[in-house]
């Protein structure tokens, strides 16, 4: 019996979007999927029952702090604005 792995849920639950969505929104899926199994590297091809919820928060926190890394120069460029009142 084979057992489906973490990446096998996340391509075929993509695939499975990808039909009920806009062909935007099934593509931000695929880079959200794409950089989720990056994250957790070799054990996407693990069972799907080893993911755990670790797992998920960890790329969830990680993906926030990248997007607030983004986002910084604009934060400084919003302040200055700010200061001088525009």
């Amino acid at each position: 019996m084979h057992a489906e792995t973490i990446q096998d849920y996340f391509k075929n639950w993509q695939n499975g979007k990808g039909l009920a969505k806009k062909p935007s929104t099934a593509e931000r899926y695929g880079i959200v999927v794409k950089r989720f199994l990056s994250s957790i590297g070799p054990r996407a091809k693990h069972p799907l029952a080893t993911l755990t919820v670790r797992d998920l928060e960890n790329f969830r926190n990680e993906s926030n702090a990248q997007r607030r890394r983004a986002l910084w120069p604009f934060a400084d460029v919003r302040s200055h604005y700010a200061r001088r009142g525009h």
